[in-house]
């Protein structure tokens, strides 16, 4: 590496950062929910490691028409692949997949209903793994429709009425009273 990329890597400015390179002094970069994040993550308390958007990636990509740059894109394939050897799991892998939760943070509070989205990763493959993973295929099963779900209400805008009127139609069909009555079939 030359002297040169090495002063342009330093120069740039980063978009993604692990929770183990953040700090609470990082709070306008990486936002309340990050910074706080981070320091936990350094005082050794049980948060699984993470990464971190940062606030002027965000706006980037609002400012962009929302579409993302080259750059972010690159990062976050670095930083996962960092998490990935770290925990000795692949994101979306089939046999052992690595689970994000992703939570939308900024750099001061604001009040109101917070869409996130938990089991990032997980997809008709990688279901297997953490149903084999866990002993438990309706838990796995479960996990991916709520995935769904929540994908489906925070990213896609889909309206929580919506689901609940297909889950609603499904259930008569089934001749079922709620959805703890729905087998694994069911569910798929």
């Amino acid at each position: 590496v030359s002297t040169q990329s090495t002063w342009d890597y330093f120069q740039m400015e980063r978009y993604v950062y692990l929770f183990k390179e953040g700090s609470a002094l990082m709070r306008s970069q990486l936002g309340i929910k990050g910074s706080r994040l981070c320091e936990m993550f350094k005082m050794g308390l049980p948060i699984p490691p993470g990464l971190i958007i940062s606030t002027s990636a965000c706006a980037k990509y609002f400012e962009r028409n929302r579409s993302f740059e080259s750059q972010l894109q690159e990062e976050m394939r670095d930083k996962l692949e960092i998490m990935e050897k770290s925990l000795y799991q692949k994101f979306g892998h089939e046999r052992d997949p690595l689970l994000l939760s992703v939570r939308p943070g900024a750099a001061v509070q604001m009040p109101g209903i917070i869409k996130y989205i938990s089991n990032v990763g997980l997809n008709d493959k990688s279901v297997n793994g953490l149903a084999s993973k866990s002993t438990n295929e309706l838990f796995a099963w479960n996990t991916y429709k709520k995935f769904i779900e929540d994908f489906s209400t925070a990213a896609m805008s889909v309206h929580p009425n919506r689901l609940q009127s297909i889950r609603n139609k499904f259930l008569r069909a089934k001749s079922l009273n709620n959805e703890s009555d729905m087998a694994i079939d069911d569910i798929k």
